[in-house]
């Protein structure tokens, strides 16, 4: 009787559990889907960090606001996840050992915040290569109409030939709990 008994306790504590952390999620306003370009050279060496800068990147963000949004009412946008593909080539990201993405406004250049990164990529056949979302709150920049992105690399080896590539991201915009 004391096992029946001990068994229904804690289920019905793993269930009030579950219950209260379901409650204190929150809904998403809408999903900001962001896409740039840039160009991976060939050539470039192992030794160094590699800056590409993307300027002038469209954060559609009145096209998003045009869906029935004001801007008083999005609390935070957050970096969720991004991609890295190569448009017209098939390479193996694994020449790239790490990669981090940072977000810069349009208002104030001298401001940078890290957005995206991704460090732990395995030694071969990475067709596509997944980025994690950092945690900052990104709101002041993505509500502005344009950012700059600064893209840094760190490669395994040297690559072997021009990558035409796309950096796809994507953000979750809330609003206030």
């Amino acid at each position: 009787m004391k096992m029946k008994s001990y068994i229904c306790r804690t289920f019905l504590f793993c269930f009030l559990l579950a219950g209260i952390s379901c409650n204190n999620e929150v809904e998403p306003l809408f999903v900001m889907e962001l896409d740039a370009d840039f160009v991976i050279p060939p050539g470039l060496n192992s030794f160094d960090t590699h800056y590409f800068i993307i300027r002038d990147v469209p954060t559609r963000i009145t096209n998003y606001l045009g869906t029935g949004f004001d801007k008083d009412v999005i609390a935070e946008i957050l970096p969720n996840r991004a991609e890295l593909n190569a448009r017209f080539s098939s390479i193996d990201w694994a020449i790239i050992q790490e990669v981090v993405i940072h977000a810069i406004p349009q208002s104030n250049p001298s401001s940078s915040t890290e957005i995206f990164y991704q460090t732990r990529i395995n030694l071969n056949n990475v067709k596509e290569l997944k980025l994690f979302g950092s945690l900052p709150n990104v709101k002041d920049i993505l509500l502005e109409d344009r950012m700059t992105l600064e893209v840094r690399l760190n490669f395994r080896r040297t690559t072997p030939i021009e990558i035409e590539t796309r950096l796809t991201m994507n953000f979750v915009v809330n609003g206030a709990k």
